[in-house]
């Protein structure tokens, strides 16, 4: 059979990798993949992977992979390059049980790990993205320290998702938001490579192929990040994250025109709660004409928290399904950022496993990396098993059990659906009351900014009237005390002129002031009225917003409550649907085997007896090649006789027809003679006479003798005939005898030939569709981590493997190891006494080999590597990549 592999060592290779696969330096790397019991805690996590992945399996599963394959695959996952021969060699050479596990152990500590580490979460984090903003070498030295110090991976996501660039020792981490900056961006990049949901298709409705990627969910990550900017920073002279305070997310989907706003909500969870704070008092600092604005409660702060704290699932199962996916070569979901129920976890025990161990691990990369290299799933051959049509028949046995139970799954995922319906609707009346109260509140508040805008000038008209009336009054007073006592002292003295011009004046003035009192304080009436009027306008607001205040926290409780119901019931939906999805994809796996048992059983059949026939026509055939190639000799025999014949048919008739001419020619001579010869009797004397006589006569004796020896040749001629006509009577006889066997036989031949053509035909068919059968039958068995997958190399990896196995790598390390001696010669001598300064050395080393090399590393992902800030995984094959390897 020609199905003895998986179906995607057809395509081992992506085209990026595929015409340099004969590089002769084991540049493929085979990974492979991969229950429901849980052993004791203080049992390995491999060991607990291994038994969940055994308990799952629906069949046989492949064999361990050879030492060389293990070398080269562990040598590419953990340090980024194929080993180099003399490691090859060592590791090959070496008899101990235990070095594989040794060999993974030293791969970890390797420099060249932390090296090879920063190249792959730079491709996942920025996908190629230029240094606009951050320059690339500062990033990747940042990425790079983080892996050498083994920082732990949501302490490094914290500090990139919490990251503004403000501060310049920490501003290689903003990079990732730098380089983005756009909110949608952002919060499709973040929900893909921190919690695996592509939610990217829901931003304008409900995604269209994903039925639990929503709306909601596209807004609840956009909350957290629509408030963000860049800011251009005048002593930094370069852009930073600047966010504001305010800001909501509010969504109207395009087909339906549902319409909803969100708070913060990371995805699988509830809407955060946020502090408020009075109007005025929401910044630190405020935002104003080159001021870079700082809330005082920060989302992306929230968002760093709530993501890195290790109790959000969604970012805990992201993170192990992309490191089981590099290590295995393909994630337990699979694309890695495609989580959902829709598309389920091959084993979803196992990625809440590793997932929840890689939590309260504290998030440690380096051993979650060591226990799942030292998986039975991570060393399996890319073989299938040779024994999966045998399989096929127990598998066959037990299939109608797992349709039962994708039955059982799919009837309680119907009930869950139920259940959310009948959630959906208090949730909905809930959000609709506090949407009520939320307008209600806007509407009140607006109004009482209308009534504060109308009341402050009238109040402002009335304090200006009090600050003129108040002088004015005090004036008036002095006036009229004047006015009195000039009145007092002209009463003492009424004869006095003078005396009483001037209190006359006085008087005048004080009626004047008074006057002029009175008519401020009508005014000021007037105006205390009118301020009057609208401070109760305003104090009427504020107690409808103060009314609306007291509703809005019950109809927010109301709306928690109701969404922290429909949470769970909705999650325990999708994990009924994850599971009723899993079933169904183990029944198609299991059809898959059964399917090409059967098809393999039919290949066989048709096999054998296309044998037996052969075997049975082979005689046939030989007997009958036999018989027509005697009846062709005899053909020829019976036409040359024929021939023969036929010249001595021929013979006698021309010599029959010349001894009739010769016969009648001597007669005619013999009565020329006889009456010449009766002339010359009575003229014997006449010379000439005589002279024709003698002639006539030898003329007839001349002409009798050569018809007697055409009578000779036509009795000659005759007999030949005679003979020929024996001969070929008698070969005629055998031609007809064999024709008279062979055509029977040639019949039954054709007859045969005719069966075994159609059988071959049948058994072609039959083995193509085993063939095809044998590639889906791989895909699921890959899919399910029974055999180790086949993926192409990174580009990275593609130049570092090229440029171990040309030499170059080695030729490096020796001059990089010549300076750094030469430099600091006492540095070797304590680094063959001292691990720790050993290790450090060989970390300068490997770095300093790095930089030499990393503009030959560039060159191969500008060749080999996807486009900036598209998905890395797939690849159009160029000119230039295969001028640059001619």
């Amino acid at each position: 059979m020609s199905h003895r592999f998986p179906a995607q060592t057809a395509n081992a290779f992506s085209p990026r990798c595929r015409h340099v696969a004969l590089l002769a330096v084991g540049l493929l790397v085979c990974h492979g993949m991969g229950g429901t019991s849980r052993a004791a805690d203080d049992e390995p996590l491999h060991v607990r992977i291994d038994r969940l992945m055994e308990a799952a399996r629906l069949g046989p599963v492949a064999e361990p992979c050879t030492d060389a394959a293990f070398l080269r695959r562990s040598s590419l996952n953990l340090v980024g390059t194929i080993p180099s021969a003399d490691e090859a060699r060592a590791f090959l050479d070496d008899p101990s049980p235990g070095k594989r596990t040794a060999l993974v152990d030293r791969l970890l500590g390797d420099p060249r790990h932390a090296i090879h580490m920063a190249d792959v979460f730079d491709v996942m984090l920025m996908e190629r993205r230029g240094g606009n903003e951050v320059k690339q070498e500062d990033w990747w030295n940042y990425l790079h320290q983080s892996f050498a110090q083994d920082k732990p991976w949501n302490v490094l996501a914290r500090e990139i998702l919490s990251a503004d660039g403000v501060d310049p020792a920490q501003r290689a981490a903003a990079k990732f938001y730098l380089e983005r900056g756009e909110p949608n961006l952002l919060t499709r990049d973040v929900g893909r490579i921190f919690f695996g949901k592509d939610v990217q298709c829901a931003q304008c409705h409900d995604h269209p192929l994903i039925d639990n990627y929503r709306q909601r969910d596209y807004y609840g990550l956009f909350a957290f990040v629509n408030r963000v900017s860049l800011f251009k920073d005048a002593k930094l002279k370069a852009n930073v994250v600047a966010e504001k305070a305010e800001g909501d997310a509010s969504f109207k989907s395009v087909f339906t025109g549902e319409a909803g706003d969100t708070r913060p909500r990371l995805p699988g969870g509830l809407e955060l709660d946020e502090p408020s704070f009075p109007p005025g008092e929401e910044y630190t600092v405020k935002p104003a004409k080159d001021v870079r604005p700082v809330p005082k409660y920060s989302r992306l702060a929230r968002l760093a928290e709530e993501a890195s704290q290790g109790t959000n699932a969604a970012f805990n199962r992201n993170i192990a399904n992309r490191l089981w996916a590099l290590m295995m070569g393909r994630g337990l979901v699979e694309p890695v950022d495609l989580l959902h129920p829709e598309n389920p976890p091959s084993h979803p025990e196992v990625l809440e496993l590793v997932a929840s161990e890689f939590a309260t691990g504290g998030f440690q990369i380096k051993p979650l990396l060591r226990e799942l290299a030292l998986t039975q799933v991570y060393q399996r051959s890319v073989e299938l098993p040779a024994t999966m049509a045998g399989a096929a028949a127990d598998l066959a046995a037990r299939l109608p059990e797992l349709q039962a139970e994708e039955e059982r799954l799919e009837a309680e995922l119907e009930q869950a659906a139920a259940q959310v319906e009948q959630a959906s609707e208090p949730l909905a009346a809930a959000r609709k009351t506090l949407s009520e109260v939320t307008a209600e509140l806007a509407k009140s508040t607006a109004a009482l900014a209308e009534a504060k805008k109308a009341a402050e000038p009238l109040q402002k008209a009335f304090a200006e009237i009090q600050q003129q009336l108040a002088p004015r009054r005090e004036l008036a007073g002095l006036v009229s005390a004047s006015s009195s006592k000039a009145a007092e002292a002209l009463a003492k003295l009424p004869d006095d002129a003078e005396l009483a011009a001037a209190v006359k004046l006085i008087e005048s003035r004080s009626s004047k002031l008074a006057a002029e009192v009175a008519a401020l304080e009508k005014t000021a009436g007037e105006r205390e009225t009118a301020a009057a009027g609208a401070v109760a306008k305003v104090g009427a607001v504020e107690k409808t917003i103060a009314e609306s205040n007291a509703k809005l926290p019950p109809a927010q409780a109301a709306v928690a409550e109701a969404d922290r119901q429909f949470v769970a019931v909705e999650t325990e939906r999708k994990r009924r649907e994850t599971l009723a999805n899993l079933a169904e994809l183990r029944v198609d796996a299991a059809a898959a085997l059964v399917e090409y048992g059967e098809l393999a059983a039919a290949e066989s059949a048709a096999a054998v007896e296309l044998a037996a026939l052969t075997k049975q026509l082979e005689p046939q055939a030989a007997q009958l090649a036999a018989l027509s190639t005697e009846r062709a000799q005899r053909e020829q025999a019976l036409t040359e006789a024929k021939q023969r014949l036929e010249a001595s048919t021929t013979a006698v008739q021309q010599t029959t027809a010349k001894l009739a001419a010769e016969r009648e020619a001597a007669g005619a001579l013999a009565a020329a003679s006889s009456a010449t010869a009766s002339a010359l009797e009575k003229l014997s004397g006449e010379a000439e006479l005589k002279q024709a006589a003698t002639i006539l006569e030898a003329r007839a004796a001349s002409v009798g003798a050569s018809a007697a020896e055409l009578e000779k040749a036509l009795a000659t001629h005759q007999a030949q005939v005679r003979e020929a006509q024996t001969q070929r009577d008698a070969v005629q006889a055998a031609f007809e005898k064999l024709t008279a066997q062979v055509e029977p036989l040639k019949a039954q031949v054709e007859r045969a030939r005719a069966q075994h053509a159609s059988l071959q035909q049948r058994t072609g068919d039959a083995r193509a569709a085993a063939d095809k059968a044998w590639e889906e039958l791989a895909e699921h068995w890959t899919g399910r981590a029974a055999v180790a997958p086949l993926r192409a190399l990174t580009p990275e990896q593609l130049a570092w493997s090229t440029l171990q196995a040309t030499g170059l790598v080695e030729r490096q390390r020796a001059a990089s190891t010549a300076e750094l001696d030469k430099k600091d010669p006492k540095a070797k001598e304590a680094a063959e006494s001292d691990p720790a300064v050993r290790a450090a050395r060989d970390a300068v080393i490997e770095r300093a080999v790095y930089d030499k090399l990393k503009a030959n590393v560039a060159l191969f992902t500008s060749l080999f590597g996807g486009a900036a800030g598209e998905p890395q995984n797939q690849f159009y094959a160029t000119v230039d990549q295969a001028l640059f390897f001619a």
